[in-house]
This record gives C-alpha cells, structure tokens and sequence, in this order.
C-alpha cells in the first residue's frame, strides 16, 4: 500500500482513540477542532523530523494541549519511527486531507475501469 494512503488509513481511525482519551480526564474538545490540532500535528512532526530536530523538539512544537499527551506522543513515534513514513514531508494538502479524513472518514474505493 503506498505511503500515503497508509497515514490516510490511520488518520481515518483517529478520532475514536482520540474520543477513547478524553474520556480518562483530558479536556474535552469539539470534533472539528480535534481534527485540526491532529491534522497539524502530524505537519509539525514531519516538519521537525525533516529538518533533523530529535522527537523531543517535535514534541515542543505540537503544543496542542487540548490533545491528550499520550496521543501527540504516538502521532510523534509514528512519523519518526514508521518506516511507512519515512519519505512523507510536510504540507498544506497533506493537513487538508488528514483533516477531511478526520472529520468524514474515508471516501468509498473507486472502481476499476472495464
């Protein structure tokens, strides 16, 4: 499966653990705003991992504290240590479609051609 449509495939599974963490004592945040801060979080990583910083500066920079700590460390360990990512970089499409995937879930599958 290429790359991108695996971080797709994850971020579409997203919002039910983000949903499973709020419930043990994190603050609780809209939907939409969940997705953003998830959405650029995986920017911020792949940004920091691709100018050479350490996972302890992305983690800086994903400064959304209305995400539980555990999640935005997984989203970090993810982008630096997923060998299915290691090519990703960051960008605004990336953000726009981990965030559509985040609010609608996936797209049904095309069909082939006859």
């Amino acid at each position: 499966m290429p790359l991108f449509s695996k971080l797709l495939l994850a971020s579409a599974l997203l919002p039910l653990s983000v949903s499973a963490l709020a419930a043990e004592g994190e603050p609780k945040i809209d939907k939409d705003t969940r997705c953003i801060f998830i959405a650029h979080t995986y920017n911020n990583a792949l940004t920091a991992r691709n100018a050479g910083l350490p996972p302890k500066n992305a983690l800086a920079m994903a400064d959304f504290k209305e995400l539980p700590l555990q999640l935005r460390k997984n989203i970090i360990n993810e982008v630096y240590f997923d060998e299915n990512l290691k090519y990703a970089f960051p960008s605004k499409d990336l953000v726009w479609e981990l965030l559509q995937r985040c609010l609608h879930g996936a797209p049904a599958p095309f069909e082939p051609l006859k």
